[in-house]
C-alpha cells in the first residue's frame, strides 16, 4: 500500500513538472528572432587596394540570446564571383580574413534610444565568441530599428570600442526571411 502512495506522488510531480513551469526569461522571444538578409551591396567597410568590394550578410537570431553571422564577400556588384582571401594590409576591420566569414555568439538588449533622425531604436550589444578563421573575440556595440520586415543598424565606420551609435544607416537593409 506505502508502495502504491510513492508511485502515485511520483506520477503526480512528473505530470505538474510537465505540465506547468515558468518561462525563466532566459529564453524570451524578440524583434530580432530570425533571418535577416543584407542583399549584396559596397562594402563600405572596407578599405582595400581594390575598393570595389561587395558583400552579402546574413544574421539569425534565436531565441536564449543566441545569433549567427555570415558574411560572404565578393568582386562584382552580382555578387557572383568571390573575394580571394585578405591578406594585410587589406584585412576587414571587423578581421575577418575569408571571404566567407561565419560568427556565433550572444546578444544582450537594452534601452531604446532617440537617434539623431528622430526613429526609437535598441541599444544591442553583441559578443562573438567564434569566428571562422580567427581565434579571436569581437565584442559589438550598436543600434538597430526595425519597421515592418526591414531592420536598420548603427551608423558606424569600425569598432565602437565600448559606445553606442545614436545615427541608423538608413541605407543599408536587412529584410526578415
Amino acid at each position: 500500500m506505502e508502495i502504491r502512495y510513492i508511485l502515485l506522488i511520483f506520477l503526480s510531480s512528473i505530470l505538474i513538472y510537465g505540465c506547468g513551469g515558468s518561462n525563466s526569461g532566459s529564453e524570451q522571444t524578440t524583434a530580432l528572432e530570425g533571418t535577416w538578409i543584407k542583399s549584396c551591396s559596397l562594402d563600405n567597410k572596407l578599405n582595400l587596394n581594390d575598393p570595389d568590394v561587395y558583400s552579402a550578410i546574413t544574421l539569425t537570431y534565436e531565441e536564449a540570446a543566441k545569433i549567427q553571422r555570415e558574411t560572404k564577400t565578393y568582386q562584382d556588384s552580382s555578387c557572383s564571383v568571390p573575394t580571394t582571401a585578405y591578406n594585410p594590409p587589406d584585412q576587414h576591420p571587423d578581421n575577418w580574413e575569408n571571404p566567407i566569414s561565419t560568427a556565433s555568439g550572444q546578444f544582450f538588449l537594452y534601452e531604446t534610444i532617440t537617434t539623431t533622425e528622430g526613429l526609437q531604436a535598441t541599444k544591442i550589444f553583441t559578443t562573438y565568441s567564434k569566428i571562422t578563421g580567427n581565434n579571436i573575440a569581437l565584442d559589438d556595440y550598436n543600434i538597430f530599428y526595425i519597421n515592418a520586415d526591414t531592420m536598420f543598424i548603427g551608423n558606424k565606420t569600425a569598432i565602437s570600442n565600448g559606445v553606442f551609435p545614436n545615427t541608423l544607416d538608413l541605407t543599408r537593409e536587412y529584410i526578415k526571411q
